[in-house]
């Protein structure tokens, strides 16, 4: 489902904002 997507998209932006 687009969810999956969405998950994924949260979890890189996540990473990206640690740095």
């Amino acid at each position: 489902m687009v969810s999956s997507t969405m998950n994924t998209l949260l979890e890189m932006a996540k990473g990206f904002l640690r740095f």
